[in-house]
């Protein structure tokens, strides 16, 4: 048997949806960005948080789409590559 091998995929992330990957944490989020966070927080699935500082953007977040400006930190999902 083989070693495993694995595609990184990098995202660039919001603070709020920062803390709910980390973490499954919601708190302080504003009730009107509650549903776009917890959707893009199960469209991309299982990922690990680094919270590697990215700086200051105004791209939308990876995650939650949206376009506030602000901090955004990286996220990476890791895919087992099928034989």
């Amino acid at each position: 048997m083989g070693k495993a091998r694995f595609t990184e995929t990098h995202y660039s992330v919001c603070h709020e949806c920062l803390f709910a990957l980390a973490y499954d944490e919601y708190d302080g989020v504003p009730p009107e960005r509650f549903g776009a966070i917890r959707k893009g927080v199960e469209g991309l699935g299982w990922v690990s948080a680094t919270g590697e500082e990215l700086g200051h953007g105004s791209a939308p977040c990876d995650c939650c789409r949206s376009y506030l400006h602000g901090d955004r930190y990286r996220a990476t999902k890791l895919e087992r590559v099928k034989r």
